[in-house]
This record gives structure tokens, C-alpha cells and sequence, in this order.
């Protein structure tokens, strides 16, 4: 790659103009398109390239810096560390997002590469690590006292891996924590029963010194439950004035009976893969997150079918979303009257005429609500598409529901229940 990326001066321009629909998913800047265009148009002769190489010449760095801004480590380690400290070492300062697969110990002289990439490509933002192979080798080069790389935002991006090295990812952020931008913590008391007595204080040490994140804009949330509303009070307290997001994987919360508490103002977009509520849950969501832009809740199921009988329950759904500007939850019930049903979710839609927004009801009809337990997994892909029915409400704004059963036969009788409701209160 790098003796070919001193040759982009001379490529035909047919050649470059591919690559960079190649290399931005076929959407080209503006700029280029532009230049592009006049000197397509003004070539009398295709195979005098004289022109176009001029364009390829300026266009040579902008290629360049859109191939090597995100690169992926596995065994093209050496290749890629001879490129940046050997044939081109002007490279390494274009690398900004870097991913590393866990057969980066197949690469000979392996911590000796890991060790140059980090010390030539001191602009990284997004260190992305693959498996404990490759964390234990990363991380740890990363924890030496000379390594400094002052703009690494995340060291992970994945909720739902939770296998991780606890112990190593948690001395890391704490030693990145005036930089990372992105943070994953476990907020149960009973972690992973394979995690170790030292990985658990890591983890604590975590929770500890959140404050001290000083640039932290997205908190991610893992490994189970909070043991109680403080629990999670006190994480995503107001002192945290630059978090900007939450993201949890499942949430269920126990206790709560509205006492007072401190609600939070800087968070913008809450997002809950699995959410498994009682009576109360709803009210601390209204409570703790008074300026929420976007609501996102993958999976809402319930303790007890009575709570979604309450009346209560849907005041309080309206109301949470009412104060958002979009939002999209999708609902599960193992029992439900889908009439009544139907007349709460287009009421909530009524509410928000002006938001985007997006209700998704799943029926089951073989569950239990003890089978909606702790380790329910969000909706499969094979789930999502099951056949629904959608009723839209605006042409202008993402704005819908559906309702679907996980049985044929329950999907059939949806749709002949539903019918002439759907006909009646959207049509006429």
C-alpha cells in the first residue's frame, strides 16, 4: 500500500474516480465531484491524461487520508508497521481509528509492532480490541507509564460483550479518564460469576472516580441490574455535566417509591435494550431525566400484566414521551386486550404530533410472565421480521405502529381483529 500511494499522481482519472466511490461508499466530497466534472467535460482526447493526472495529483493526500483514518490490526500487523515506520512514515499521523483482531498474535516480533504502531500513531481516538488475546497485549503496552496518547476518546464499543479483561480495561480508563469519551461500567452487585475478587474492585474503582471522567459523553451500562434506584442515581448524578448519552443493556429496578431525587440535566439520549418494569419504573424515568431528546427502549416488558391495565401506566408513557423530541419503544406482552391497546398507543401519537416517533408491540401467546425473566434477550432479527400490522399517522414524519404475534396463528388473529378497528380510526 505504501509504495502504491506514491504512485496516485499518476493514476488515469477514471481509475481515482472509482476508488473514491469505492472508499466512500460511493457518495464523493463535494469538491472532488465538482473538479471531477469540469475536467471530464473539457477532455477532447481520452488518452491524453495529462489533465487528469493533475487532478490525481491533488487529489493524492485526501486518498490517502480516507484509506488510513481507520485501519484494522490482525496479521497485517508487520505490513503495516513497516509501512508507517519505513516506507512512509508520514502515514501514521492520518490514523485516527484502529481495530485489532485477536490473531495479532500470529505476527512475529508481535509486542515490538503493537509497540511502534502506538508510538507512531499518536492521533488515535478509537482504540477498538477484539478478544483478551489481543486485550492483554494492547492494553497492557497502553498502561506504561511513557505511553501518552493524549486524543484515544474509546478503548470499546461493544455493550454486549462482557468477557472483557475486566481488571485491564478498568486500569486503562482510569488512566485515560481526561480523554475517553465512551465508557462501559457494571453497575450489579453480582457480576459475571466467572469474573475474579479483583476484577469486581477494578470495576468499583470504576463507579469510584466517574466524576472524574472530565470528557465522558456516552455511558454504557452492562452485566445485569442495579441493585437499586440509588445505585444508579448515584452513576449518572448531575455532576457529570458532559454525558450526553446513556445506554444500558437491561435495566430492572427494584424500591423505588418515589422518593426525592436529584434528576439529571445533561443527558440527551437514553437508550434501553431490555426493560422490565413495575408501577413505579416509568415515574423514576420522569423523575431522573428532565431534558431528554431521544428515547430509545428495545424491549419494554412488564412484572405483572396488571401494570399495563393501570391506568396510571399509560398517563405516565404519555407523559415520558411527551417530553422528548423522537422516540421509539417497542412493547412485549404475553396477555393483552388489543383494542384497549391500540386506543392507548394512538393516544400517546396524538399527544406528540410533532415528534418522531415509533411504537412496536409484540404479542406472545405460549410465555408466562415468570418466562420473561432476568436473561430475556432483545428481539432476534427473525422476530423483527415477522409479518405486522402498521398504522401511520403522518406522511412527514417517521411516525407508526405495529403489532405482531411470534405464532402464525396468533398473527392471523391480529389481523382479523384488527381489520376494520384499523379501518375505522385511521381511514374514515
Amino acid at each position: 500500500m505504501a509504495s502504491s500511494s506514491k504512485d496516485w499522481d499518476k493514476l488515469p482519472f477514471e481509475i481515482l474516480l472509482n476508488m473514491f466511490g469505492y472508499v466512500h461508499n460511493g457518495k464523493l466530497e463535494t469538491i472532488h465531484r465538482l473538479i471531477a466534472q469540469k475536467y471530464l467535460s473539457n477532455m477532447k482526447d481520452m488518452k491524453d491524461m495529462k489533465q487528469c493526472q493533475l487532478v490525481c495529483k491533488g487529489w493524492a493526500r485526501a486518498a490517502q487520508k480516507t484509506i488510513y483514518e481507520q485501519i484494522h490490526l490482525g496479521r497485517n500487523l508487520q505490513q503495516f508497521t513497516c509501512t508507517i515506520t519505513s516506507y512512509n512514515p508520514d502515514l501514521a499521523a492520518l490514523v485516527k481509528r484502529v481495530s485489532v483482531a485477536n490473531d495479532i498474535d500470529s505476527t512475529v516480533n508481535c509486542s515490538n509492532c503493537v509497540a511502534s504502531v502506538f508510538t507512531q500513531c499518536i492521533y488515535i481516538n478509537h482504540l477498538l480490541v477484539g478478544g483478551k488475546t489481543a486485550e492483554k497485549l494492547v492494553w497492557s503496552w497502553l498502561l506504561l507509564e511513557d505511553m501518552k496518547l493524549e486524543n484515544l476518546e474509546a478503548i470499546t464499543n461493544y455493550l454486549y460483550r462482557t468477557n472483557m479483561d475486566l481488571v485491564l480495561y478498568s486500569l486503562l480508563a482510569v488512566k485515560l479518564r481526561k480523554t475517553l469519551k465512551t465508557l462501559k461500567v457494571s453497575l450489579a452487585e453480582n457480576q459475571d460469576t466467572t469474573s475474579t475478587v479483583s476484577e469486581k474492585r477494578s470495576y468499583g474503582h470504576i463507579i469510584e472516580r466517574l466524576n472524574s471522567f472530565s470528557s465522558l459523553e456516552n455511558l454504557m451500562i452492562t452485566n445485569g441490574n442495579p441493585p437499586s434506584y440509588q445505585t444508579l442515581d448515584q452513576a449518572i448524578d448531575d455532576r457529570l455535566k458532559t454525558l450526553q448519552k446513556l445506554t444500558i443493556s437491561k435495566l430492572e429496578l427494584n424500591g423505588w417509591r418515589k422518593e426525592v431525587i436529584q434528576s439529571n440535566q445533561s443527558i440527551k439520549c437514553l437508550e434501553i435494550s431490555s426493560f422490565r418494569i413495575d408501577d413505579s419504573s416509568l415515574g423514576y424515568l420522569i423523575s431522573k431525566f428532565k431534558t431528554l431528546d431521544s428515547l430509545k427502549i428495545l424491549s419494554l416488558t412488564y412484572k405483572a400484566k396488571e401494570v399495563a391495565e393501570q391506568e396510571e401506566h399509560w398517563t405516565e408513557l404519555a407523559q415520558l414521551c411527551t417530553s422528548v423530541k423522537a422516540f421509539a419503544i417497542s412493547f412485549e406482552f404475553n396477555e393483552v386486550n388489543i383494542k384497549y391497546l391500540m386506543d392507548k398507543c394512538l393516544d400517546i401519537l396524538q399527544r406528540t404530533e410533532s415528534h418522531e416517533r415509533r411504537l412496536r408491540i409484540f404479542l406472545f401467546d405460549i410465555y408466562t410472565p415468570a418466562d420473561r425473566s432476568h436473561d430475556f434477550s432483545p428481539p432476534t432479527n427473525e422476530d423483527m421480521r415477522m409479518p405486522a400490522v402498521t398504522i401511520r399517522k403522518s406522511s412527514t414524519r417517521l411516525s407508526f405502529i405495529e403489532i405482531t404475534g411470534n405464532t402464525e396463528a396468533l398473527r392471523n388473529a391480529i389481523m382479523k381483529h384488527m381489520a376494520n378497528y384499523i379501518l375505522l380510526r385511521v381511514w374514515i
